[in-house]
């Protein structure tokens, strides 16, 4: 309960008790009392219980004047307050919000100013980063809201950025609560016309987040300066190069497979059957590539028992058709293999 200061005084309750009694009633009538929530009803008990024990003393040495202090986050029981108005109508109450719980909503008003100011820039995937290394108590305040921005991420900076924030442990993805609602993922191709780029992302932590997180979202999409580049060169156009229908077209079987929420899909991810989607050479004049690497041959035996239900298939085929995916992956040179973790 905060109480008011210790002035010099205060001494002279502690002359003797005739002094104390005659001076406590003058300092009660000129002092303000602030009171917490929390202490409202020890508050009350102490200074306006009727029938208290020490009624003589009390009477006519009660707080003149007392300030509340009400938590604006929280629903609150003021019938202590009430009640001692009623009972005693000359005591002035003063009902203000907590300054500890306005510090935090301008503190909270500041971390999303920062966070969406800087969230603005290209592939700015922690922003106003120095907040979280001014202290302890700023980092754990702004952490949260930073991680939670919608990020735009460049394809080979993902793997260190889940593996930093969203750790695989033990099958599950830790702080998934933290994670962004949106990310978009800019590939490696920077305007090169015939360069192959084999940098493989592996897409199951975002699978994963995605599953966790129903509202998560992510897109594949190329480099906006190096699409204007290539918007103004017209030998690459006439060459028949087209790397903005390239990228929609490999990008969307990709973008589908996340979202998948077949029953036997679920299964294969959250009993690690599945242990990586490798995927690489997205929206590029060379075919793009997807691998899904299984833990051991047991869903290829499952696979060939089921044979029967669909004949004809590829091991390839006969697994998207059993998680209701389409096979047929756009410009994908194959089915995206499907291969034994070594």
């Amino acid at each position: 309960m905060l109480k008011p200061g210790n002035p010099p005084t205060i001494g002279l309750t502690q002359v003797c008790r005739q002094i104390r009694d005659e001076f406590r009633k003058i300092y009660m009538q000129n002092v303000s009392f602030t009171v917490r929530d929390k202490d409202i009803k020890r508050f009350a008990n102490a200074f306006f219980e009727s029938g208290h024990m020490n009624q003589r003393v009390l009477d006519g040495q009660r707080p003149a004047r007392v300030i509340y202090l009400y938590p604006t986050a929280t629903n609150v029981d003021i019938l202590p307050l009430l009640e001692v108005k009623i009972s005693f109508p000359q005591t002035e109450i003063t009902v203000i919000p907590d300054p500890a719980d306005i510090e935090e909503q301008l503190r909270n008003r500041i971390y999303d100013f920062a966070a969406a100011t800087e969230a603005s820039q290209p592939r700015c995937v922690l922003p106003c980063l120095a907040l979280a290394q001014t202290c302890q108590q700023l980092r754990t305040e702004y952490r949260s809201i930073c991680l939670k921005r919608d990020i735009v991420i460049d394809w080979k900076a993902v793997t260190g950025y889940l593996r930093t924030f969203f750790p695989n442990v033990n099958g599950k993805i830790d702080n998934v609560e933290l994670a962004p609602a949106s990310m978009t993922i800019v590939t490696p191709w920077r305007g090169d016309a015939e360069r192959e780029d084999h940098y493989g992302l592996d897409m199951l932590l975002l699978v994963k987040i995605g599953l966790c997180r129903p509202d998560f979202t992510c897109h594949l999409v190329h480099d906006t300066a190096s699409l204007q580049l290539y918007d103004e060169d017209e030998e690459k156009h006439r060459e028949g190069y087209n790397f903005r229908d390239w990228i929609d077209e490999d990008a969307t079987p990709v973008e589908k497979m996340m979202c998948n929420r077949h029953p036997r899909w679920i299964s294969d991810i959250e009993t690690g059957e599945i242990t990586r989607i490798m995927v690489s050479n997205i929206g590029v004049s060379t075919s793009p590539q997807a691998a899904f690497y299984l833990k051991s041959r047991q869903l290829l035996e499952d696979l060939d028992a089921e044979d029967e239900e669909f004949e004809g298939d590829t091991l390839e085929e006969a697994y998207f058709n059993r998680i209701d995916v389409d096979p047929y992956w756009g410009e994908f040179p194959e089915f995206p293999g499907l291969r034994i973790e070594v």
